[in-house]
């Protein structure tokens, strides 16, 4: 429907887009530290990092209009930056080749040796050794 109500408009149609997909997007954990500033956590532990548009028809959409798709990342920075107007530190907690300017990037490795987790069950301390070797 964007499509054809923002037919010349590239950029106020990937706004639009952009809007309508904030509704969607779920950092893992936002910490709210007062009014105005927060911190937003994203994690990826075996999943990449997605792309919007997620439907195949507006993946068409965007191809047709030569528009690039927008990254998780970047989604969650405009969504808790532009729309929510927070002062936000981005973290991204990752093993995998991810790149960001936005994010502050930490190794499952380096968050895993801060953590107590000798109260934990079996299981649990098994995926964290094979995790940190």
């Amino acid at each position: 429907k964007l499509n054809s109500i923002y037919t010349d408009r590239s950029h106020e149609f990937e706004e639009c887009c952009k809007f309508k997909w904030s509704f969607n997007i779920k950092p893992d954990m936002v910490i709210q530290l007062s009014n105005g500033k927060a911190i937003c956590i994203e994690t990826k532990f075996e999943s990449g990092e997605s792309t919007y548009p997620l439907d195949k028809a507006e993946k068409k959409i965007f191809k047709d209009r030569k528009t690039q798709p927008v990254k998780q990342l970047e989604m969650q920075m405009h969504m808790m930056t532009e729309l929510l107007g927070f002062d936000t530190t981005f973290i991204l907690i990752t093993d995998r080749n991810i790149g960001s300017n936005s994010h502050t990037k930490y190794s499952w490795h380096q968050i895993f040796e801060l953590l107590d987790i000798s109260f934990m069950p079996d299981y649990i301390q098994k995926m964290v050794q094979l995790k940190t070797s």
